[in-house]
């Protein structure tokens, strides 16, 4: 009598095979540069060389600025913000990408210590609001060097609304 021993065989070795492709995924917050291959109803595929290709959702992509464009073959920063989700799928953001870019860029400018250009956007009753790249940076009305000493709350309001749309020259002091 002969009995089938290869469909035992074949659910260990799939399993095994899970357990080594689910090991090899990438962790969430992981940033990962891959390759634009196309754009579907479900969002943009992107090949991060790894045995799945990711998806980045229209809502991410929707998050971005209007000019933000991508087509095959573009080289793009992703993040994972789910390494598998219930249609297995790796779920990859390039706004989150960009954010944390945006953060590496301006620890990097704090190490160094060198001085970029921004323009304030607006301000509150403590100082100026700055953009930096995705990052709203915050400028204290302290540490803004022409302003008067002395001034009233609503003499230094008003020097601040007059700095807005003006550009210069900044340092980052904190991240």
């Amino acid at each position: 009598m002969l009995t089938d021993v290869s469909a035992g065989w074949k659910r260990e070795f799939a399993e095994m095979l899970d357990d080594y492709v689910g090991s090899s995924l990438p962790k969430r917050g992981e940033l990962l540069q891959g390759t634009v291959i196309s754009l579907n109803e479900v969002g943009l595929v992107v090949d991060v060389g790894m045995k799945r290709d990711g998806i980045v959702p229209h809502t991410d992509l929707e998050l971005l600025e209007d000019d933000d464009r991508y087509s095959s073959g573009d080289v793009v920063f992703v993040m994972v913000t789910e390494p598998r989700d219930q249609d297995s799928n790796m779920v990859l953001s390039v706004f989150e990408a960009r954010r944390n870019q945006d953060w590496i860029e301006a620890d990097g400018l704090l190490e160094s210590g060198d001085m970029w250009i921004g323009t304030p956007i607006g301000h509150n009753r403590g100082g100026l609001i700055v953009p930096f790249a995705d990052i709203r940076g915050f400028l204290p009305a302290s540490q803004v060097a022409d302003l008067p000493r002395g001034l009233s709350s609503p003499g230094r309001q008003s020097y601040l609304e007059e700095m807005v749309g003006t550009e210069m020259g900044l340092k980052v002091i904190e991240v």
